[in-house]
């Protein structure tokens, strides 16, 4: 994921934030143990 977001950066791209979408804990989805098994990231860039 470093090696996505480093080429978005490279090109101008902006990450604002990251969140997590959904949490498994074994094969169960929960909001408060597990881990994040999905993120959305979120990135701006100046148009010109």
């Amino acid at each position: 994921m470093s090696k996505i977001f480093n080429e978005l950066g490279a090109e101008g791209w902006e990450l604002v934030s990251v969140t997590p979408i959904r949490m498994s804990v074994n094969g169960r989805y929960d909001a408060i143990n597990g881990g994040f098994d999905k993120i959305a990231a979120y990135f701006k860039k100046e148009i010109q």
